[in-house]
């Protein structure tokens, strides 16, 4: 009976202590503790999430530097840390594009820059100085460029080449100039060169290109005018054709052959003659030969040209002292 009553006793006491909790020995019931958080590097990660807790500098969303280790414990080492290096094998700097390694430091025989097209041969690189030589030496894809020259061929010797013709190239052969407007590469006389410096060059049509007095070509074919004797009342129509068609020019030496008729009545004037009207550019004079008679002029410093040399006039004494006066047309 005695037995029954302590079980008795030992259930309610445990039923008690269920409802009402267990007392501290001040008599107040005592609080719930909180779980107990270990972090034992202190870097606020806990042990439980942290890969390495005695190591501060590792948890989960640190920096992952170049250091052989799992930093941010994502289970990879050094990811995205590691640079490039490239197989370098001539020692200049630069390694070839397709040999690239990742690691933190270059290896042996390795160069951080990549781009050498030519990994034999140290004079080739991106910094190198591009030479005439038909090699790329810069790499950039393309050889000799901007160190070249252009020239032409000069096939008659007059110092001016064929502008059809350019040739590139690293040196100025024997034949070649840099000159490029020959008009003719045949004829050594036609070139772009203005040796008499009077602005115009064979090719632009300079009758002759050593003396600066001469100048353009002008191709007249025909001349058509009068001439005049004041002193004897005589008036002539003449025309004529030119003596050499491809050089008359009257900035140059030129002449007409040409027939002259009687326009006004005078006692001393011949009806009809013929005459070459010449002039010499070296003596700056006009002379009119008549045909099986005699020469007249010359006429120095008395020859004068309308706009585009289309007109030419001339007065003086002849050779006998007769005074003549002329003004003529010429035309294509």
């Amino acid at each position: 009976m005695q037995r029954s009553l302590v079980s008795f006793a030992l259930v309610h006491l445990t039923l008690l202590s269920a409802c009402f909790g267990d007392k501290d020995p001040s008599g107040d019931s005592a609080v719930d503790s909180e779980p107990v958080v270990i972090d034992e590097d202190g870097d606020g990660v806990r042990a439980e999430d942290d890969c390495d807790d005695n190591d501060a500098s590792v948890y989960p969303g640190a920096a992952e530097p170049c250091d052989e280790r799992d930093n941010d414990c994502d289970g990879s080492v050094d990811e995205g840390a590691n640079a490039s290096f490239y197989a370098d094998g001539n020692g200049d700097g630069f390694g070839r594009d397709d040999s690239d390694v990742l690691a933190c430091e270059a290896p042996e025989g390795y160069a951080s820059n990549g781009g050498d097209c030519d990994d034999n041969n140290r004079d080739v690189s991106p910094d190198a100085e591009e030479v005439c030589d038909g090699a790329d030496n810069n790499c950039d894809g393309a050889p000799d460029e901007g160190v070249t020259i252009n020239y032409y061929n000069d096939g008659d010797g007059d110092g001016d080449g064929d502008p059809g013709a350019p040739i590139t190239g690293c040196e100025l052969p024997p034949e070649g100039v840099l000159s490029a407007g020959d008009c003719d590469d045949n004829d050594p006389s036609l070139n772009s060169n203005d040796a008499d410096e009077d602005g115009l060059a064979s090719c632009d049509g300079d009758c002759d290109d050593n003396n600066a007095n001469h100048a353009a070509f002008c191709e007249y074919a025909t001349l058509s005018g009068e001439l005049s004797l004041p002193s004897f009342g005589c008036v002539f129509s003449v025309s004529g054709e030119a003596t050499d068609p491809s050089t008359a020019c009257p900035s140059c030496d030129f002449g007409f052959l040409s027939e002259a008729a009687q326009t006004t009545s005078g006692t001393s004037c011949t009806t009809s003659f013929s005459a070459i009207f010449a002039y010499d550019i070296d003596a700056a004079s006009m002379k009119l030969l008549f045909a099986g008679y005699y020469e007249l002029g010359p006429f120095p410093g008395t020859l004068s040209y309308g706009a585009g040399y289309d007109t030419l006039s001339f007065y003086g004494p002849s050779a006998n002292g007769t005074p003549y006066e002329g003004s003529f047309t010429l035309s294509p």
